[in-house]
């Protein structure tokens, strides 16, 4: 069985969105997982590694359980054109930490989820403002601002 980070360089070949799904660089990974550490969870940086960080996300925090279209409530929530960092838990041991971390936007991260079997997952802001997951529950939960907002509403 191929490892997740092989299943997504399938997936993003065989619908032609190489491009639009970079994998971080090992000089750059370690920074950027600690600012998001710092910026949207409670953990401190040096738990780049732990699981579920969903359970220690920065308010404001918004869920929903389990969307009907997973796929269509990202589309719904993040900007098209608006590039995020793409974060997957690694599903085998890796070198660095336990997360592939890719430069992305909604519709190739959406394209290639659909493509994969379930993954917990993170879209952030490159700006580390917001993040949205989804984890093994089923659950799309936002943090930050403005989208916990936006999934509040979309849940109403």
């Amino acid at each position: 069985m191929d490892t997740i980070r092989e299943q997504i360089t399938k997936a993003a070949k065989a619908l032609g969105i190489e491009d639009g799904m970079k994998l971080v660089a090992p000089h750059r990974y370690q920074a950027i997982l600690e600012r998001i550490m710092l910026n949207r969870t409670t953990l401190s940086k040096s738990a780049v590694a732990a699981a579920w960080w969903w359970e220690a996300l920065r308010e404001p925090v918004a869920y929903m359980n389990p969307p009907l279209d997973t796929l269509a409530t990202l589309k719904a929530l993040v900007n098209s054109d608006e590039p995020v960092w793409f974060v997957v838990e690694a599903d085998s041991p890796k070198k660095q930490g336990n997360f592939w971390l890719y430069e992305s936007t909604i519709e190739p991260i959406c394209a290639v989820l659909q493509a994969l079997p379930f993954v917990e997952y993170y879209v952030v802001a490159r700006k580390m403002q917001w993040l949205i997951c989804e984890n093994h529950h089923n659950q799309l939960i936002a943090s930050g601002e403005p989208m916990a907002s936006k999934l509040e509403r979309l849940r109403a």
